[in-house]
């Protein structure tokens, strides 16, 4: 995981090389090729969240309207679908290797002290945000960028929850299901109502056997390890308040909620 995670650190910071090149259209979307580039940037002003500025990752703003640039677009779409690729077999392995049977439905809400459902959630929300960063890095529109974005974090995790349903002994959770959309839309719902941004899903995550608690009994991945995990959702209190009652919290302190469990079975 450290070796994904430093990769995807190195391509982010690749996605940010200009590209000298013209601009072609192609269905509506500018198309980066061969002269110089002039991208017109969106203000900084208006690229931030929960008042705070933002950049993508190599330090500039995102474009203001959607204007492909192909070599970062390229790289990123290659560390995208090698990274869903890894995880299909991290979950196949775990999970639907020789348990193979005809799809069905199986709800599974008393799962986990529905410690997963916060999981399912937080998945939806985090895959949206990983998929609009990568779509901000190759060219796209923060307005643009956020909206594919859920939509691919939301397609995912149906996917996810479709192999499921092929499972012996489970199936498509509809509740599950409930539970990505929700976290996808959440993360779409942040860009067109700015308030929501005061409100971040966190994942803690902390191996149950460091603490001498007992392993949770299913297939053993980091990602459905309930009995380590705890979801939070962090309040950042110093952005609500009126200016005239600021000076009385600091910025830096947030009001966490979390909810977690452990000793459960599965």
């Amino acid at each position: 995981m450290k070796l994904i995670f430093y990769i995807f650190i190195i391509i982010y910071f690749l996605s940010g090389t200009n590209v000298n090149c013209q601009t072609d259209t192609i269905a509506g979307i500018a198309v980066k090729n061969n002269s110089t580039e002039n991208r017109m940037l969106l203000h900084t002003n208006s690229f931030t969240y929960a008042g705070t500025q933002r950049y993508i990752v190599d330090g500039s703003s995102p474009n203001e309207k959607t204007s492909i640039r192909p070599v970062p677009a390229a790289i990123v779409g290659t560390f995208y679908v090698g990274t869903l690729v890894a995880l299909h077999f991290n979950q196949k392995n775990a999970w639907w290797k020789e348990q193979r049977g005809n799809f069905h439905f199986q709800e599974d809400w008393i799962s986990a002290l529905q410690v997963d459902k916060f999981g399912h959630a937080f998945g939806g929300y985090f895959m949206s945000y990983v998929s609009s960063s990568g779509l901000l890095a190759s060219g796209f529109s923060a307005d643009d960028a956020d909206f594919y974005g859920a939509i691919m974090g939301a397609a995912y995790q149906s996917y996810v929850e479709i192999e499921d349903g092929f499972g012996g002994q489970w199936g498509f959770s509809p509740s599950d299901w409930y539970f990505d959309v929700f976290g996808a839309g959440f993360f779409a719902a942040q860009h067109y109502i700015p308030f929501l941004q005061n409100f971040t899903p966190k994942w803690q995550y902390f191996p149950s056997e460091w603490t001498s608690k007992p392993r949770i009994d299913r297939p053993r991945t980091f990602i459905d390890d309930y009995n380590s995990s705890t979801f939070w959702l962090s309040v950042d209190i110093y952005n609500m308040l009126p200016e005239k009652n600021k000076k009385y919290w600091p910025s830096w302190i947030n009001l966490g909620l979390g909810y977690g469990g452990f000793s459960f079975g599965k």
